[in-house]
């Protein structure tokens, strides 16, 4: 290929309407001068030793008889690339670009330093604070030092912002040498000036070397790509607006973690600003955070903000947390305003607590529509505390690593019909006023405090802690541990579960609700019991200070009841096999013919029975077989059926004997004490057939007439 020689004693200038359109030729090109002025066209023949403009091939700056000058393309001109060939290589030794215009439009533009031996080193400097100092149109520009020995320096030796105007598609990439190991003096950008990162494409910053321009760097559309938080400049002393996102995005692609100094003060405009952490590490950010803009953090990995600087961030937008984890290290990390965790239709998503004892004053709302996990959580070995009103319009995992002990506190409202389910070893606490609808799984750890009126459902080993006040809940189920203390927990919901875990604490239960809860577990709370609605099946064991059944609820089951158990007018005892250890009180249901005592007959000694180590209590009111409401679909047969049986005399009356017989399904029953009272039975019998009473009756008639006639012979 030919090269494009331009002499060491002059310098040219690109006309604005020229075009660099170069053909293959096996020649070197010189640059000749031309004519001072305007004349000096790269695209006139003129100018060049052959007569004859350049078509095609590379141009070579810094080599041959250019040697160690610099070019100065300047004025008011602008270099302008556009032509067909899918590639330019310009090896550089320095250039400046001294105008407001310098386009790229089409092709790979590559800026790199010699890599000859010996190394040399290079300079792209931009002297002007006008817009555009780089505009890339279409495809991608490359600044690189070829080598991990010479340095290539953008120099930014100006006091302004100079644009840096990528369009969509296009990439400019400013790196370092591509070696593994260490390398120092690559790429670098230095100066006085900064960046203003305009145009929807991408600018990429990559190696191991820092930056060092101190008028910092605006992202004000399209992505900036770094892997390296000190190639966006750490400064000596803390300085406000070293990064400033306004409607563009700060990308970190790295699968390793890397700091943003805490002298590096970080703006978020009013256009909103996105965090792209797209690889797999961390990006830590540990200067102050200002602005009235809105942060969008996106990609799976993690935005740290670090501990390491107390004072708290103050941008005002809020947050969208749209996919990976922020960690919070530090009191109001996330400045003011709403906290967005997840979108419609994103990826996992978590906030996460990363510094004991903070407290975190935002509004929490957690989306509808994420098809991914939502996490708020912490990672910390003490209690950190949520201030702010949380709302769950979608599901959302609260996990607390922490050890027992130490808890995740919500300190206001909590609302929203998201499903909750709680993880980690530790305590989720909740102190505010609690009016969520949505079910609460606690799959590990420890839940205390107000709950919503959705159902609850509590692992084997995890707890729930009515945190001393009253509680209520919907349906309750799973076979963990409810800590009641000295309050009492209300269950209001009209659907059936089961609850084989364990009731603890001196308060009190209240079965609230039309549906059927299911206790299987043994409890040992010790205060009352009262199902006010409702079915309160007692399949395990029971304990507490009494047990009451309030009109229109039932109590059934086959378990162990501890408690003093009433009966109020209009209860209903459904017993399979309970048992009352110490007392039963049916006196408000005899003798009001409601049917409130259910038991299924089938055979004698495995029929439905209710046994008291206790007292039974009829009261004085006369108890018939209309209180009872008998299934007798399975009957086997005739037989005694027990269905009280007491370690006591019974107390109270029966009804008068027309009330204690009634026939079914073909046979006759009888209510009434066992011998010493201890057992109120039903005694069943079979009722003839009818061929039977025909026989007895003609046998009776027969005798009759017999009895006359003797009489008659007497006489």
């Amino acid at each position: 290929m030919p090269l494009i020689s331009i002499p060491r004693t002059y310098s040219f200038f690109l006309a604005a309407a020229c075009a660099w359109s170069i053909a293959s030729a096996q020649t070197t090109l010189t640059w000749d001068g031309g004519t001072a002025g305007t004349g000096r066209t790269w695209s006139s023949g003129s100018n060049w030793d052959s007569n004859n403009a350049p078509n095609g091939d590379d141009l070579v700056i810094g080599s041959g008889t250019l040697g160690g000058s610099a070019t100065q393309i300047g004025g008011g001109n602008y270099m302008a690339l556009s032509s067909n060939a899918s590639a330019y290589t310009s090896t550089i030794r320095s250039v400046t670009f001294d105008n407001s215009n310098n386009q790229f439009p089409g092709g790979t533009l590559d800026l790199r330093n010699s890599s000859a031996t010996p190394a040399q080193s290079a300079t792209i400097a931009f002297t002007s604070t006008g817009v555009d100092a780089i505009k890339v149109v279409s495809g991608d520009v490359i600044m690189q030092s070829r080598t991990s020995s010479a340095q290539l320096t953008l120099n930014l030796n100006y006091s302004g912002l100079s644009n840096v105007d990528i369009a969509s598609g296009s990439t400019l990439t400013i790196s370092s040498h591509p070696v593994s190991g260490t390398a120092t003096n690559n790429a670098v950008i230095t100066g006085t000036g900064g960046i203003n990162k305009t145009g929807a494409g991408t600018l990429i910053l990559t190696g191991p070397t820092g930056n060092d321009f101190a008028g910092g760097l605006k992202i004000s559309a399209g992505t900036v790509n770094f892997d390296n938080a000190s190639l966006l400049t750490a400064p000596a002393t803390k300085t406000a607006d070293v990064v400033t996102i306004n409607g563009g995005r700060l990308q970190y692609s790295s699968a390793s973690g890397t700091i943003l100094s805490a002298n590096a003060g970080v703006t978020f405009g009013s256009g909103n600003a996105t965090v792209d952490v797209s690889g797999a590490g961390t990006f830590e950010i540990q200067g102050t955070v200002a602005g009235s803009g809105q942060l969008i953090k996106t990609g799976a990995g993690t935005l740290y903000f670090h501990n390491s600087n107390t004072e708290a961030n103050t941008f005002a937008g809020g947050t969208v947390i749209e996919e990976g984890i922020i960690y919070l290290g530090r009191s109001g990390s996330l400045g003011t305003g709403t906290i967005q965790l997840g979108v419609a239709g994103g990826g996992d998503a978590s906030l996460i607590a990363n510094l004991s004892g903070w407290t975190q004053s935002n509004a929490i709302d957690v989306a509808a529509g994420s098809s991914g996990t939502l996490t708020i959580g912490s990672r910390t070995s003490a209690s950190n505390t949520f201030s702010g009103p949380v709302t769950f319009h979608g599901d959302v995992t609260i996990d607390n690593s922490n050890s027992l002990g130490n808890a995740m506190i919500f300190t206001n409202t909590v609302s929203g019909a998201g499903a909750v389910t709680k993880t980690g070893t530790g305590e989720w606490r909740l102190t505010g006023s609690n009016s969520s609808t949505g079910p609460v799984t606690i799959s590990g750890g420890s839940v205390s405090g107000a709950l919503g009126s959705g159902s609850l459902t509590i692992a084997t080993g995890s707890i729930y802690d009515l945190y001393g006040s009253d509680r209520s809940t919907g349906a309750l189920a799973g076979s963990g541990t409810i800590v009641l203390g000295a309050n009492t927990l209300t269950t209001t919901s009209d659907s059936s579960s089961t609850f084989s875990g364990a009731l603890s604490g001196t308060g009190n239960l209240i079965k609230a609700g039309a549906g059927n809860l299911t206790l299987s577990g043994t409890n040992t709370f010790s205060g009352a019991t009262t199902v006010s609605a409702g079915t309160l099946s007692a399949h395990g064991t029971l304990g507490g200070s009494s047990l009451t059944v309030s009109s229109g609820a039932t109590l059934a089951g086959a378990g162990t009841i501890s408690a003093p158990t009433t009966l109020a007018a209009g209860a209903t005892l459904a017993s399979t096999s309970l048992t009352f250890d110490s007392s039963l009180d049916l006196s408000a249901v005899a003798g009001t013919s409601a049917h409130s005592l259910l038991f299924t007959l089938t055979a004698p000694g495995t029929s439905d029975t209710a046994s008291i180590n206790g007292v039974l209590s009829i009261g004085s009111h006369a108890l018939t077989l209309d209180d009872f409401s008998l299934n007798t679909s399975a009957l086997s047969g005739p037989g005694i059926y027990t269905l009280f049986q007491s370690t006591h005399a019974i107390s109270g009356l029966l009804g008068d004997a027309g009330n204690l017989t009634a026939s079914f399904d073909g046979y006759t029953g009888t209510l009434g004490f066992n011998g010493d009272s201890t057992a109120l039975q039903l005694t069943v019998s079979a009722i003839p057939e009818p061929s039977t009473y025909a026989l007895l009756l003609a046998a009776a008639t027969g005798l009759a007439v017999f009895a006359r006639r003797r009489r008659g012979s007497h006489r």
